[in-house]
């Protein structure tokens, strides 16, 4: 099983391909399973869009997670949640089951969690934050 993720670029001239591991596809139509048996009325992650509330958290994501290769953008949206992105993986499948009961839930899974801000689209881009990453 691989993963790929299309990303058009800001010009609008290129496109790239992200690869995404192959466990984290896994997890990812997991937890979506979860949703669906039992919390039918949230947004699916696969239709959301994601953010964080302090620009310093967006920033060590760019970085930890993006190799520090991406753009930060101020966004607006009229419905979103907050969850803890730090549930958003498992080892094995009773993990993932607790996992995706409380991120759907909207549980914290440490002392530490990480909140990401769900997003239900349109979303509307209001700045681009420069320099940072």
């Amino acid at each position: 099983m691989a993963g790929g993720l299309s990303v058009e670029s800001p010009e609008k001239d290129r496109e790239e391909v992200i690869t995404i591991r192959p466990d984290v596809v896994q997890f990812e139509f997991q937890l979506e399973l979860v949703r669906r048996l039992d919390f039918e009325e949230k947004l699916s992650r696969f239709q959301s869009c994601f953010a964080f509330q302090e620009l310093d958290e967006a920033v060590e994501f760019c970085h930890t997670q993006r190799g520090g290769d991406a753009k930060i953008v101020e966004v607006e949206a009229d419905s979103f949640e907050e969850r803890d992105m730090d549930l958003v993986s498992a080892n094995q499948f009773g993990d993932i089951l607790r996992k995706g009961r409380d991120y759907w839930e909207g549980n914290a899974g440490s002392d530490d969690p990480t909140w990401e801000v769900v997003m239900e689209p349109p979303v509307e881009v209001v700045d681009v934050v420069d320099d940072l990453v």
